[in-house]
């Protein structure tokens, strides 16, 4: 028997999770980058409706299961996310904030409902803490992959997760002064619904960053969704039900298509390499 031929074969357990991971990430990220445009869409094909905030999809037969679909899948992953233990902690939190938007909904923009006047509150607190934690994991990570490391290799550009992080927060804290300086009408309506649209949309680019993919890779699906978001509530509402499709099933098959090249397994992904060596 040969020296090869007594080797004991490489322990690809390790590579395997890794790439498990990688997939999950980047999963969740395409799921956050269609969640807009999904529900904005929908709710026109269903009703000509744009909506004043994604959470009034509770209020719209197409786009209701879309919305608490999408909730609580961010929350079951965030849940099941155990990776270091600051990201695990927020991930439960964030799990409870994303399960609570689910469960508890919002206001209606119009009419009365026999729901206590606490429904909407905790519906609102939650969607605060959640998107409050999804910045948060976003600046940790730019920390982290600030910093210089023996092997010289890093998870994700510093950038991505800067702008993603600090633009969450930001954002976060125009739409509250928006809904508090803003009267009531649609402008404060629009300037809600945008920022709701790129809280969203940065939620998604910095998990498919996370998830391996560079950083064109990652920019270009959330700037297609994001410009697809815009364009179902200035520009296709006045064209009738079919522009709604077409957006809608250009807008996710070019984020698909985008994605598929930047899955770990890819030939062209460049953390291929990382991957190996890390399992090595």
């Amino acid at each position: 028997m040969t020296a090869a031929e007594s080797r004991p074969a490489p322990d690809t357990s390790r590579r395997d999770y890794i790439l498990s991971y990688l997939t999950l990430r980047l999963t969740i990220g395409f799921v956050a980058l269609n969640l807009s445009v999904l529900v904005l869409a929908l709710t026109l094909i269903d009703d000509q409706t744009v909506l004043p905030s994604i959470s009034d999809a509770f209020y719209h037969s197409f786009a209701v299961s879309v919305f608490v679909g999408s909730m609580c899948a961010f929350a079951a992953f965030l849940w099941a996310y155990q990776f270091s233990w600051w990201e695990s902690l927020l991930g439960n939190l964030g799990a409870v904030a994303g399960a609570a938007v689910a469960v508890f909904p919002t206001s209606p923009s119009a009419g009365a409902t026999d729901r206590g006047a606490w429904v909407p509150v905790v519906h609102y607190v939650s969607a605060a803490a959640f998107f409050v934690i999804l910045g948060l994991f976003c600046v940790i990570w730019w920390r982290g992959s600030s910093a210089k490391r023996d092997d010289t290799t890093r998870t994700g550009h510093p950038v991505v997760y800067a702008v993603s992080g600090i633009g969450i927060l930001l954002v976060a804290v125009a739409a509250v002064l928006a809904k508090v300086a803003l009267p009531d009408g649609i402008a404060s309506a629009r300037v809600f619904l945008i920022c709701e649209i790129l809280m969203v949309e940065l939620f998604g680019l910095s998990w498919v960053h996370r998830g391996g993919a560079g950083s064109a890779r990652s920019a270009a699906p959330a700037a297609v969704a994001t410009l697809a978001s815009l364009l179902l509530i200035f520009v296709v509402p006045t064209t009738g039900w079919i522009a709604p499709v077409i957006v809608l099933v250009v807008a996710v098959g070019l984020v698909f298509a985008l994605l598929w090249s930047a899955r770990p397994t890819a030939p062209a992904n460049r953390y291929e390499s990382d991957v190996r060596v890390t399992a090595s």
